[in-house]
């Protein structure tokens, strides 16, 4: 991941997001744990009871989930401040 990105992706450690992956899986509301540091290549996320290292190569979109306006990540980029609405 890059540096800009990673910080913030890193940012949002702590809070609740969700992940939508290369494969079309995705991760909804989990707690991000880590962003990863240095060499590390994966995000560290904590859902149901199970921690899981996911490549950030992997992760195509990455958002806060529990707030009425979030910053969304997509792959390369930061798409920015969107309204955050139950669908």
């Amino acid at each position: 991941m890059e540096t800009p990105l990673r910080s913030h992706v890193a940012s949002l450690e702590g809070r609740q997001v969700s992940l939508s992956l290369r494969d079309g899986r995705r991760i909804d509301d989990c707690q991000l744990v880590s962003a990863g540091r240095g060499n590390v290549s994966t995000i560290w996320v904590h859902t149901n009871g199970r921690d899981f290292f996911v490549p950030d190569t992997d992760v195509m979109d990455l958002w806060e989930s529990s707030s009425a306006g979030t910053t969304t990540w997509r792959q390369g980029q930061v798409i920015g401040i969107t309204e955050w609405r139950m669908p």
